[in-house]
């Protein structure tokens, strides 16, 4: 199915993976996820497709499902798994950023959204897009999260006279 939230794709895994398979409270699942990352370094990432499709670039996520239930058939651990996870998501966060900048010229990334508040991949897409030349721009006032929606449509609404 279609989404626009990273987040369910982090809940996906978290659950094929057993780490977190009922949530108790928001972004468990996500949270745990990035805990068993922890102290665990390697380059690897599972294959992914970024489409163009009428002016919307779509990630495919059946070569990252694939390659994660192959991973857990052959008996990686949690751990790994995680890691290469992060990969994955930073890679595509990265490639999404050279297309659109091939085309538009636009240099500069801003890093929003609940998914930035995972420290670890936080960390890694800005020090792959910093190495690429890309100047990074985040959050310092306010949270990544759905706070800084809530502020963003009311700032809007206020440019906009409805408020």
């Amino acid at each position: 199915p279609l989404t626009s939230s990273t987040g369910r794709l982090f809940d996906a895994v978290a659950a094929l993976c057993g780490i977190c398979r009922v949530a108790n409270y928001d972004s468990q699942p996500a949270i745990e996820l990035e805990a068993k990352a922890k102290d665990t370094e390697f380059a690897q990432f599972y294959p992914f497709e970024l489409d163009l499709d009428k002016g919307i670039y779509l990630i495919r996520l059946k070569g990252i499902l694939e390659g994660v239930l192959s991973n857990i058939k052959s008996g990686k651990t949690a751990a790994y798994i995680s890691v290469k996870f992060h990969n994955t998501v930073s890679q595509i966060v990265l490639d999404t950023c050279r297309k659109l900048s091939a085309e538009s010229g636009l240099t500069k990334v801003a890093l929003s959204g609940g998914v930035f508040q995972n420290r670890r991949l936080f960390r890694q897409v800005i020090q792959q897009l910093e190495t690429e030349g890309f100047k990074v721009l985040t959050h310092k006032e306010i949270p990544s999260n759905d706070g800084c929606i809530s502020l963003g449509q009311a700032v809007i609404a206020a440019n906009q006279g409805g408020l």
